[in-house]
């Protein structure tokens, strides 16, 4: 005998799909500001620390 869904397990997994969803976009946007900031900090510097910027930059929107 199989055991029928329970509508509140579907439920509960949609919750939590979507909560993790959202989190995920949150990461997203986050790691785009960093990279907006790494960009905007390497225009103002030169030399080596300019170099480990774009480093930054490149590992960030990779």
């Amino acid at each position: 005998m199989t055991r029928q869904p329970d509508p509140e397990d579907r439920f509960i997994n949609d919750v939590s799909i979507s909560a993790y969803l959202d989190a995920l976009a949150d990461v997203c946007k986050r790691l785009e500001a960093m990279g907006s900031i790494a960009r905007n900090a390497q225009s103002r510097v030169h030399g080596t620390a300019g170099q480990y910027w774009q480093g930054y930059v490149d590992a960030v929107s990779a």
